[in-house]
């Protein structure tokens, strides 16, 4: 995750198409943004929401990195 001031982060998973991590929480209905460009496909930005939204998309999160469906 990149330092930021503002309601988002910037986030990256070494090894892992962030495309697969946008579709993913898509298909669960949370929404992040991915960016299609050469420079950013390693990125995804998610927007600080509630605490309560923001400990379900954690746990997503964690899903997904552990490969969980």
């Amino acid at each position: 995750v990149l330092p930021s001031s503002a309601n988002f982060v910037m986030a990256s998973l070494a090894g892992r198409p962030m495309e697969g991590l946008y579709q993913a929480l898509a298909a669960r209905r949370i929404y992040i943004r991915y960016f299609d460009k050469p420079h950013m496909r390693d990125w995804v930005r998610i927007t600080i929401g509630t605490p309560a939204q923001m400990k379900l998309v954690l746990a997503e999160l964690k899903k997904w990195r552990d490969g969980v469906p």
